[in-house]
């Protein structure tokens, strides 16, 4: 019975499915690849990968490609799942460079794709809107009790707190 109504109680509470989150990342572009030699980002690169998920090196929410003439890209990312008021989403991001597979332009790299970036962290606390205000301040009351004593007398008692 308890069981049943606290899954009532999860059922009622307000809830959202997915969510959207906007924003923005920038990153510094290589100048050299793994054996040392020069790397022109704009000559050399195809594109980067801007992954995001929400475990640690786990990139499974999505991966957004982005050309490689900047250092910064805003993104918007749908994060599946049901969440409640106060929940917490983390968001896991890092990016990869691939070279261009160009052999006319770039002869000794076949679309190669490099490591993981340093990861970022974000972490979002969902707020439905649905909190409850904050209780009322500063209650009194007064209250008086009105009484009739055995011999017929009657009483008044008056309480203020």
């Amino acid at each position: 019975m308890k069981l049943l109504i606290g899954l009532l109680l999860l059922l009622a509470m307000p809830a959202a499915n997915a969510a959207e989150a906007t924003g923005s990342i920038s990153w510094q572009a290589p100048d050299a690849y793994v054996n040392g030699d020069p790397l022109d980002p704009l000559v050399d690169l195809d594109h980067y990968d801007i992954l995001v998920g929400n475990t640690s090196r786990n990139y499974d929410i999505t991966s957004i490609e982005v050309a490689p003439d900047g250092t910064a890209a805003s993104v918007q990312v749908t994060i599946p799942g049901t969440f409640q008021d106060g929940d917490t989403i983390q968001l896991y991001m890092a990016l990869t460079a691939t070279v261009k597979n160009d052999p006319a332009t770039n002869p000794a790299w076949d679309g190669s794709v490099s490591g993981y970036s340093n990861e970022v962290l974000k972490t979002f606390v969902v707020s439905l809107g649905t909190s409850p205000p904050n209780p009322p301040t500063n209650v009194t009351a007064t209250f008086t009790i009105t009484c009739q004593a055995p011999n017929g007398v009657t009483c008044t008692i008056t309480a203020t707190n």
